[in-house]
């Protein structure tokens, strides 16, 4: 096990936990194997079933009534060029909540129908407080930080970048921590963030939505790092708490971990971080309660259960002693005669 001294402070790189890097490697190389290959849970959760792929705009969304006084409204489509995708994903992104990400996209995908505007830089005119009830009727996460981090970021994007989130990402160099670099340099000359809401998650987030929709390359230093992923590497053991970790803490740690294995063993990042993703959002969530668990994970015999999230969503840091659920009935009855969330 590789071990760090956690006597520094906690804003240096040293990581303020122990991190067995063999075991961290047999877990990423586990996961790919079994979503590259369509094993277990992987047979019916794949890409096809995240989020972003099945709510996108121009598509029929399931539920067209209106939301203020439920009358019925005609299902409206919108025809969407790549580039106009990719300015969806850049707002729909921002105002993602990954414990609630079907419900976002789905909710962006009858905004940009009934209110396209919102996608243009006519959003910069709302005034944030009447943004945010109008959002909060939508059940867009977080309303009135989004509502102010929408308009802002697209004050940023339509006045400096003709609207177009490439352009941004290029100007920036092309990489996560290019963009980190440039909201400093605003932040210091102006006094504000000129991207609230894109730290290293979202903005590797967008970039990995991008190279799904073939408009981007993924940057070397890009990996999506959110509860999911630090939750497994936790509960598999990989990382050892020796006190309460702060979440920017191990997701820095972890992306660039993340980042080395897949250059080391020529990984597909998209595919690794779906596989880290769908574990975590369609398995370990509520694994105490699912049947089956064996049969649909590769690594529930090294696994503790779902460590308790908690304190990660009320404070932002995983608390030490760590806690886990128990995991899930480990029954043998053939895959076809169980539901995958009963």
């Amino acid at each position: 096990m590789n071990t760090y001294n956690i006597s520094e402070p906690v804003n240096t790189k040293t990581p303020p936990f122990l991190f067995d890097e063999k075991r961290a490697e047999r877990l990423v190389l586990k996961l790919y194997d079994e979503y590259t290959g369509r094993k277990g849970l992987y047979r019916y959760e794949n890409s096809s079933t995240a989020p972003q792929n099945i709510h996108k705009p121009g598509m029929k969304t399931s539920f067209q009534s209106d939301v203020f006084d439920h009358r019925y409204v005609e299902p409206k489509f919108v025809k969407v060029s790549k580039k106009k995708h990719v300015l969806w994903l850049f707002f729909a992104t921002l105002t993602d909540r990954r414990q609630v990400s079907n419900e976002v996209y789905k909710a962006h995908v009858r905004l940009i129908a009934e209110y396209p505007e919102l996608y243009t830089k006519e959003v910069i005119k709302k005034d944030k407080t009447e943004f945010g009830e109008f959002l909060a009727k939508y059940k867009i996460g977080v309303p009135r930080q989004s509502a102010e981090y929408w308009i802002r970021c697209a004050d940023t994007l339509f006045n400096n970048f003709d609207g177009d989130p490439i352009k941004l990402i290029n100007h920036c160099g092309g990489t996560v921590e290019g963009v980190q670099e440039y909201k400093k340099r605003v932040e210091k000359e102006t006094g504000f963030d000129p991207l609230p809401g894109y730290g290293p998650k979202i903005t590797s987030l967008l970039l990995l939505f991008l190279a799904e929709l073939n408009a981007y390359e993924m940057p070397a230093d890009a990996f999506p790092v959110d509860v999911h992923v630090q939750a497994i590497f936790l509960q598999y053991g990989a990382m050892t708490t020796v006190r309460d970790i702060v979440n920017d803490e191990a997701e820095n740690f972890l992306r660039l971990f993340l980042c080395r294995m897949s250059v080391k063993y020529s990984l597909c990042k998209v595919a690794l971080s779906h596989a880290f993703w769908i574990k975590g959002a369609r398995l370990c969530t509520g694994c105490s309660k699912r049947k089956y668990v064996a049969l649909l994970c590769s690594i529930e015999g090294e696994c503790s259960g779902r460590i308790n999230t908690a304190k990660y969503f009320s404070e932002g840091i995983w608390a030490h002693p760590l806690t886990f659920m128990r995991k899930g009935n480990s029954g043998q009855l053939s895959i076809q005669n169980c539901s995958l969330f009963d």
